[in-house]
């Protein structure tokens, strides 16, 4: 049965219950032959519903049975510490990459390429790569999704404005555009924010001028000079009325997805994950369109975007029961069934048979980030490596130097140097 069959019957089906931070994997199969493992995922309310019934078919086709823990992002990796330092870690549980290397390096995420049954064989190396740190593949994509500029199409027909040609427009471009947005709107419509994850926006930047953020061995691979035309490209819009003030950039740090500027349109260019396409549209109720990123110099190829693995699946190294967690994991990445249950929520399946097993099932904003994210392949450079243990820190840093700059308490070039060398310090 296909996940909108079973929403239902997932509503009530508890699998052992959730947060059950205290409870231990049984160490074999009990007296009825089967086994029992504890795997653990964050999100909100359809996800864990989805996942649940998703699990329920695993057990049917296994005999293994699956305790919960669910929770909200922050709760989550709370949690997870703390299990992991009390030895008490599920046996599976979904990753996120500025934790890979993290608990990678530690020693606490099974090697997956040495995982029991685990068929990796349909995973293309550059996503596999997303998961690997000094060699060692610690974490699973579930799916991928991209970083780009989301356009309000409805507020660009009302002004009577043209949509950009994405494939050659630069970043005067998209200056002069938020301007005549925001002169055409009376200053009713902002031109654009500035997104919600300055560390993937920093990321593109960087990409443009050869630099990355961090390099594979989790030193900082980025000047001082590059990132000071970052925080300069961004003051430039707020200054000139195309952008969020000062004010309103802090304000929307705070808040929650429905009340973003672009959401409640405020502005009509704005920077999203494409995972978030489809809610982006409800939100707005308008037509929303995807864009790539502008470049320095107009070239597609040059624009920095880069495919993000949206989560990732992990196998607890000291779990007893390595064979079952891997059975799962397993389960998750090749069935065609699990990924009935998950469609694109945790980002577009890597595997290409899963793709094409629900793509049929999927409603016209998913098809059309499918297809984006195709066209992206063609064009974009390898995504970066896995960020270092206590990257976690980066992306709050990166916002608050950007909150400092855009109120003027520190110069561009003043931000840069103190900004990276909080984040050199921040991670190992």
């Amino acid at each position: 049965m296909k996940r909108r069959t079973l929403m239902g019957l997932a509503a009530g089906a508890t699998l052992g219950g959730s947060l059950l931070s205290g409870c231990k994997s049984d160490d074999g199969p009990g007296e009825d032959g089967r086994s029992k493992i504890r795997f653990s995922w964050w999100g909100s309310a359809p996800r864990h519903e989805a996942t649940h019934a998703m699990l329920k078919d695993f057990s049917s086709k296994f005999p293994i049975d699956v305790e919960t823990e669910t929770g909200d992002f922050t709760d989550y990796w709370t949690r997870l510490a703390t299990q992991f330092a009390g030895s008490d870690a599920p046996d599976a549980f979904a990753n996120e990459e500025r934790y890979v290397a993290e608990y990678g390096k530690r020693g606490a995420l099974l090697d997956l390429r040495e995982a029991p049954g685990l068929d990796l064989s349909k995973f293309p190396e550059d996503a596999l790569g997303t998961g690997t740190v000094e060699g060692t593949l610690y974490a699973l994509p579930t799916g991928q999704n991209a970083y780009q500029v989301m356009a309000n199409k409805t507020m660009f027909d009302d002004l009577g404005i043209d949509l950009p040609d994405d494939t050659t427009w630069t970043w005067d471009d998209y200056l002069a555009l938020a301007k005549e947005i925001t002169e055409k709107s009376g200053g009713d419509i902002l031109g654009t924010d500035y997104g919600t994850g300055q560390d993937a926006d920093l990321q593109v930047w960087l990409r443009q001028f050869g630099e990355m953020l961090f390099a594979e061995d989790g030193s900082l691979a980025c000047t001082p000079q590059t990132t000071a035309t970052w925080f300069e490209h961004i003051l430039e819009i707020s200054d000139s009325g195309a952008g969020l003030s000062a004010a309103q950039y802090q304000e929307a740090l705070t808040a929650n997805t429905e009340q973003l500027p672009f959401a409640v349109k405020q502005t009509a260019l704005s920077w999203w994950w494409t995972n978030h396409f489809a809610t982006v549209h409800t939100l707005t109720e308008n037509d929303v369109v995807m864009l790539r990123v502008p470049s320095q110099n107009g070239q597609v190829t040059e624009n920095g975007m880069f495919l993000k693995s949206s989560m990732f699946w992990s196998i607890n190294a000291r779990s007893k029961q390595i064979e079952e967690a891997s059975t799962l994991v397993n389960y998750l990445a090749n069935d065609t069934d699990a990924a009935s249950f998950m469609l694109v929520d945790r980002g577009v399946p890597v595997n290409p048979d899963t793709l094409a097993a629900i793509k049929s099932d999927l409603g016209e904003h998913d098809q059309t980030v499918i297809d984006y994210l195709d066209q992206l392949r063609t064009e974009i450079k390898p995504s970066p490596p896995p960020p270092p243990p206590g990257a976690g820190a980066a992306q709050q840093i990166i916002k608050r130097y950007l909150g400092e700059v855009l109120f003027k308490q520190r110069t561009p070039a003043e931000a840069a140097d103190a900004m990276l060398k909080e984040v050199d310090d921040a991670t190992d």
